[in-house]
């Protein structure tokens, strides 16, 4: 197999992960546990920024953050700058990240979770928009409950890459 055709399939293993990000997070959900959705589209940028930052770069991360800013019709650019924000942590210490156990690393996942919906907070509090701040911290916590199955199912797809 050619190094081509492995690049082509890592780049169709992240996209794929990423659509399927992008409809999970638009799937409907009673009104009780709409802000209780983990926040799959940061989950999953942060599990390709730890581990295939070569495949991951910033304008792809904002990409996803536009498209999930047309999905949810909020700001243009909110989501975008909410993950760029989240995910340059995660590429500068990708190498550090990826020796944690699973343990630290769920707890690093919460932090830049905690980090993309502060960045949300407070990108809707300069602009002017109000709500309610289970909106913003409740996500945060259901994210960390979703972190170890995004890791199984992604490393599994990950396993398969022969890069």
């Amino acid at each position: 197999m050619s190094s081509a055709d492995t690049t082509r399939g890592a780049v169709w293993r992240i996209t794929g992960s990423l659509i399927i990000a992008l409809a999970l997070t638009v799937v409907p959900l009673p009104d009780f546990l709409r802000t209780a959705r983990p926040d799959w589209v940061a989950l999953v940028v942060v599990y390709w920024a730890v581990f295939a930052p070569q495949r991951l770069p910033f304008w792809v991360i904002a990409l996803v953050g536009l498209a999930l800013d047309a999905l949810y019709g909020t700001l243009l650019g909110l989501h975008a700058l909410a993950l760029v924000v989240m995910a340059f942590p995660a590429l500068r210490l990708h190498l550090r990240l990826r020796v944690f156990s699973w343990v630290q690393l769920a707890a690093a996942v919460v932090l830049l979770i905690a980090l993309y919906e502060f960045v949300l907070f407070w990108s809707n509090g300069v602009a002017g928009l109000s709500s309610r701040g289970a909106d913003y911290w409740l996500p945060v916590v259901t994210s960390a409950v979703a972190w170890p199955f995004i890791l199984y199912i992604l490393d599994g797809v990950l396993a398969r890459d022969p890069t």
